[in-house]
């Protein structure tokens, strides 16, 4: 029985040394690159899933928390490996620490948010993200994190009403963008009170066709301009810019308005394409076509430019 009990007890040491021998061993290998993170606010790049969770762990040891530095440092290492319950800790300490930080509160409750996904959500931080977009409503992550707890917390009349005016506010090239827009239709077609009307921002879908004999003939300075203008004038009140190509796709929305003017604003509106000489909007065109439509509408538009005696 003692020696059985002896031989045990040498295992789990020898076994226990290996490990701490390993860490120890590991730690070394990562010792510039920990005090990178540490000192500097540097995480290593391109690291593997895996290889980053150890990577986190040894910070996790290093760092002196009671420093911001160091624990913001520790809490993006956390997020990056999608430890988002730990970020959310990390976070929180220093968003106690910093309570008027509103960089710091923002990113404590994105991590709260992901932590807890199919959760109801706090109402201290509910609370909290209210405030901060009540702080800056154009911070559209803000925006975003607020309407996505509403949603989270079936609050569906305060967050369709959230996601519609993101809608209207956020350029179409904003990354998040696309999550808006398809998080508004699915809840509004799942909403009791079911509204089939349109966002006010809902993009135009317009393609534009280039006769190829008409291409060989610009000047490297041409550019294509495609504009919405009320049916009534031909003063534009939205734009867009493009390199001249045999065809491509654009949208046009309240983000291209040149006056903050709402394109929702017209029931109908003219868009033309036209093709400028020396790249002006009110140069020499050598091409134009126009079509009228009635909004709301998420019909595509095709225009097709062809050569004409230069106006």
């Amino acid at each position: 029985m003692l020696i059985t009990l002896t031989l045990s007890t040498a295992a789990w040491y020898y076994r226990g040394g290996y490990l701490v021998w390993q860490w120890q061993q590991l730690d070394n290998r990562l010792s510039d690159a920990l005090i990178r993170s540490q000192y500097l606010d540097e995480l290593p790049q391109n690291l593997p899933r895996e290889a980053l969770a150890t990577y986190c762990l040894a910070l996790q040891n290093r760092i002196d928390r009671q420093n911001p530095s160091q624990i913001d440092t520790l809490a993006q290492c956390l997020s990056e490996y999608g430890n988002y319950r730990g970020a959310r800790e990390a976070y929180h300490v220093l968003y106690r620490q910093n309570p008027n930080d509103s960089d710091i509160a923002l990113n404590y409750v994105q991590m709260t948010l992901f932590s807890q996904q199919g959760q109801p959500i706090d109402p201290e931080i509910l609370t909290l993200l209210e405030r901060l977009y009540r702080l800056d409503s154009q911070n559209h992550l803000a925006g975003i994190l607020l309407a996505s707890a509403y949603t989270q917390n079936k609050q569906t009349e305060q967050a369709l009403t959230l996601w519609q005016q993101l809608l209207d506010t956020l350029p179409q090239n904003h990354p998040l963008y696309t999550l808006a827009q398809q998080t508004y239709h699915n809840l509004a077609q799942s909403s009791p009170n079911n509204n089939p009307t349109l966002p006010t921002n809902t993009p135009l879908t317009i393609t534009v066709s280039i006769d190829p004999a008409l291409l060989k003939t610009l000047t490297p300075q041409s550019q294509l301009y495609v504009l919405a203008s009320p049916l009534d004038s031909r003063m534009p009140i939205a734009v867009k810019r493009l390199s001249p190509q045999v065809q491509q796709t654009l949208t046009l929305s309240d983000s291209d308005s040149m006056q903050g003017q709402s394109l929702s604003a017209h029931e109908h509106l003219t868009i033309r394409a036209l093709i400028s000489l020396d790249g002006q909007a009110n140069g020499q065109t050598t091409a134009e076509q126009s079509q009228t439509l009635t909004l709301p509408t998420t019909a595509p538009l095709r225009l097709e430019l062809k050569a004409h005696a230069p106006s």
